[in-house]
């Protein structure tokens, strides 16, 4: 088991990169969708160690704030944040009228580093 997390945290890693990367090109939709995949990552981890497997972001996301937030094992205020990249993502994604920002870009790349730290301290 703890080698399938090691896999699905360094995929988490990888995004986390990518969304770096992207935010020193002034990509920030792209920067936003990678933040926000690092994030989803970390959730299958969470969700996998659980016996959990979503079949959608939001049933992930469900199950993620059933297991994790209501239970306090990690804090609430993630749940908040989670929608947050999320909807930014949506927009990012499927909106071809969005306009994303650098704050929005620096925003998400703070939650998916936070997300990614507090899932490593939970798993590893």
């Amino acid at each position: 088991m703890k080698d399938e997390i090691e896999k699905i945290l360094s995929k988490a890693t990888d995004c986390l990169a990518d969304a770096e990367l992207n935010m020193q090109f002034d990509r920030y939709i792209a920067c936003i969708n990678r933040s926000y995949y690092c994030l989803f990552d970390c959730i299958q981890a969470l969700l996998y160690v659980k016996g959990v497997f979503a079949k959608t972001h939001q049933g992930s996301h469900a199950k993620f704030h059933e297991f994790y937030l209501k239970t306090n094992l990690l804090p609430r205020e993630l749940g908040e944040r989670l929608n947050f990249v999320f909807d930014l993502r949506q927009a990012g994604d499927y909106d071809y009228e969005a306009k994303m920002t650098r704050e929005d870009a620096q925003t998400t790349l703070e939650i998916a580093t936070l997300f990614l730290t507090k899932t490593k301290e939970l798993l590893l």
